[in-house]
């Protein structure tokens, strides 16, 4: 049974990612250097491709080492002291900023100059980029909870505390926090959380829930760096335990698929559409099962040419291996648009009459055994290989 693969259509980049890949891209394709300062995205496959474009990678460190050239600035925003650097260096910014972090850069800096004895918390993952442009615009006072562990930790609960969010961390989890430290705040500390989280994001959740609950197995494909695909995997997985989270399609595992009937392919807001439809492509063209022989020797004069391998001896029996996605055998031995090659070997003893038939090559797509011998036949259900009339 071949599983319907389907890639969920509401995954793939959001609209900031989208607007800073395309700023690069335009710049790239009039031929002019462009560096990127980090990462222009969390995920690795979709910055290889950018790279092979002519996107060049700098870190902050070297961005006075580059002279006057251009560099973009992604989607996650940076602090103040970067565009001081660039200007002091002469370099030209393109700035991609995503708006909706833009807009919250403003908003923690109008109110830590408002509040400035205040504390200014940040809901996200400490030394991300987007909490690093934040925390920059309150001088690198804001503190930065990960966790309500974090939370007694870091805060003092008697001093009043304004709590903001990273856009693509989880709202229940930010939830969660703002109503432990509503519930010990100290009586003349005041309290205020803003839900800064993207709605693009939050949006994303119940319906990946409800795609990954709809399938059998769910391949889930971002960068392991993305803070946004960590939070929308935990979804996953919690909606579908058959859940796996894969960055590139080479890392799709055999059994994650074995008798599934759907399979559902989804991903974060830093994932490429085209790298979902390459799992995709992948699983659905490596269903096929190969009949591997335990030995070899060579072949019968005038049979046909292996293809796995060259001569051999022949297996004393059929072995049919599970193929690269665990398929189970008997689930793809009777498709009709599959077909094996059987290698006549001679009888082994003086006594026998019937020459012994052996299955010896591959179970490869008809179409690339158009015209082919006798020799190649149909696979009948009990994996073994007759002889075509």
């Amino acid at each position: 049974m071949t599983p319907v693969v389907e890639i969920d259509q509401g995954s793939g980049f959001c609209f900031g990612v989208t607007t800073a890949i395309k700023k690069a891209e335009a710049t790239l394709a009039t031929g002019e250097e462009l560096y990127c300062l980090g990462d222009i995205v969390h995920n690795g496959k979709e910055v290889e491709r950018l790279g092979a474009k002519g996107l060049k990678t700098v870190t902050h460190a070297e961005l006075g080492e580059i002279g006057r050239s251009k560099v973009l600035l992604r989607a996650h925003g940076e602090p103040p002291e970067t565009y001081r650097t660039a200007e002091k260096h002469g370099i030209d910014i393109i700035d991609a900023t995503c708006p909706v972090v833009l807009q919250l850069q403003k908003r923690i800096r109008r109110q830590h100059e408002a509040h400035p004895d205040a504390q200014i918390a940040i809901f996200g993952k400490r030394g991300h980029a987007e909490v690093l442009g934040l925390v920059g615009q309150t001088g690198g006072k804001a503190i930065v909870v990960e966790s309500i562990a974090d939370a007694e930790e870091c805060l003092d609960m008697g001093r009043d505390i304004y709590l903001y969010s990273q856009t693509t961390m989880s709202l229940d989890k930010f939830r969660q926090i703002t109503a432990h430290i509503s519930g010990r705040m100290g009586a003349a500390a005041h309290f205020e959380s803003f839900d800064t989280i993207c709605r693009q994001v939050a949006n994303r959740m119940p319906h990946i829930a409800r795609f990954a609950a709809a399938h059998e197995a769910v391949v889930f494909v971002s960068g392991r760096k993305s803070s946004n695909g960590k939070a929308l995997f935990g979804v996953c997985k919690k909606a579908n335990p058959n859940s796996h989270h894969v960055e590139s399609p080479g890392e799709i595992e055999s059994g994650w698929v074995c008798g599934a009937a759907t399979v559902g392919i989804c991903g974060a807001t830093s994932t490429p559409k085209w790298l979902m439809e390459q799992c995709r492509d992948r699983i659905s063209s490596r269903t096929a099962l190969f009949l591997t022989p335990h030995t070899r020797q060579p072949p019968h004069p005038g049979g046909p040419t292996p293809l796995n391998g060259g001569p051999g001896p022949p297996p004393t029996h059929i072995k049919a291996p599970l193929p690269p996605f665990g398929v189970p055998p008997h689930r793809c031995v009777a498709r009709p648009q599959y077909q094996a090659v059987v290698q006549r070997i001679p009888s082994r003893g003086t006594n026998s009459t019937k020459p012994w038939y052996r299955q010896y090559q591959a179970v490869v797509p008809a179409a690339e055994w158009r015209g082919a011998p006798a020799h190649a036949v149909d696979i009948p259900h009990k994996r073994r290989a007759r002889e075509r009339p």
